[in-house]
């Protein structure tokens, strides 16, 4: 356990561990060039994350984090920057995005540590979809905390041509779980009005 800590103290020794982390995910997950230590703060550039419903190209990302709250079985990241990810949507089986294989209900994976975010901020956040349709938001902002429930506590700011979104509230990643948000939004170029205003509240069940 020190040999390995040690490793991801230096930075030839975390590029090391981030490099067989690379080969071990195989085609799911591609590595980029990896600046600093992982025990942190470090910089990545050129990630490839590869999932069943759509790949994800990270330009550019920078995280700090603290790596003695492991202790308390609590990740908790300080700062993440990332300057640009594009999202493409890819096509899926039929029935696969909400049933595992047996057929059964989508049922979230367990939680071992609480994961917490003082600040994180994606610069550019550009979403493709099946039939090429983009949706552009710079930047996106938010913070908060997941609890090993699978609670998420969140305030989130999110902006764009279209206009600009607020929400602060929770919501669960269990089926049937409850979502509480208070929303503020403007919404730009409109059929009928250059712009609108509002506010409210997202209240219901997953």
């Amino acid at each position: 356990m020190i040999g390995f800590s040690l490793l991801l103290a230096t930075e030839t020794g975390s590029r090391w561990v981030f490099s067989r982390l690379d080969t071990g995910l195989g085609e799911t997950f591609d590595a980029g060039t990896l600046h600093g230590r992982l025990l942190g703060p470090f910089h990545i550039d050129d990630l490839k994350i590869r999932f069943a419903f759509a790949e994800a190209h990270i330009t550019e990302l920078s995280l700090n984090w603290r790596p003695l709250d492991l202790i308390r079985r609590k990740t908790h990241v300080t700062r993440l920057e990332i300057e640009r990810v594009h999202i493409t949507q890819k096509k899926t089986k039929k029935g696969r995005s909400n049933k595992n294989n047996d057929g059964a209900p989508f049922q979230p994976p367990k939680i071992p540590l609480e994961l917490q975010f003082d600040q994180v901020k994606i610069s550019e956040l550009q979403f493709t979809s099946l039939n090429d349709s983009t949706l552009l938001v710079n930047p996106l902002i938010l913070q908060g905390s997941l609890k090993k429930t699978g609670r998420i506590i969140a305030s989130i700011f999110a902006s764009g041509d279209w206009g600009e979104i607020k929400l602060n509230g929770q919501a669960g990643l269990k089926p049937d779980s409850a979502i509480d948000f208070k929303t503020d939004w403007t919404l730009n170029n409109l059929p009928f009005s250059q712009s609108a205003q509002g506010s409210g509240s997202l209240k219901g069940r997953l």
